[in-house]
């Protein structure tokens, strides 16, 4: 209501066209919100992974501590640049349900021994010093490495 009483008028909403690559990364963050995925998840989660432990097949013994380490250097480093990106724990830790880290078309960018320290990062690619981490369309997913782990 105005000050003389009379209903107001309701205010026009604007539209706003996303381009594809914006649209993916809003569809991802309400579903990482709605599924409670994200930075604080990632770091608990991974932090209740043993690094003496390997949670799942593909790994040699001396290349999982490493591969833990790196991933909670990238939460210090990239976490919450990830998480804004739209990154989920499946896309940054998947591995596949049965086969671990051998299925490397189901392994998210930061669960695999020889990647390395990530230098920078976008809404679908991870660099690291000597590969990038490409998503491709329509790549299979994987279950998060500490649900494997369960």
């Amino acid at each position: 209501m105005d000050r003389r009483g009379t209903p107001a008028e309701p205010a026009e909403v604007a539209e706003i066209s996303l381009s594809h690559s914006d649209t993916t990364i809003y569809a991802r963050n309400a579903a990482a919100e709605v599924l409670g995925d994200g930075l604080r998840k990632w770091r608990s989660a991974l932090s209740e992974l043993s690094a003496e432990r390997i949670p799942c097949p593909g790994y040699r013994p001396e290349e999982w501590a490493g591969t833990l380490a790196r991933a909670l250097d990238f939460l210090d480093r990239f976490g919450p640049q990830a998480e804004a990106l739209g990154w989920t724990a499946v896309r940054l830790f998947g591995v596949h349900r049965v086969g671990g880290i051998v299925r490397v078309d189901t392994c998210g960018a930061l669960v695999l021994p020889s990647a390395g320290a990530v230098r920078a990062i976008t809404a679908t690619e991870v660099a690291f010093d000597c590969l990038t981490y490409r998503e491709k369309p329509g790549q299979p997913q994987g279950v998060p490495i500490w649900d494997f782990a369960r």
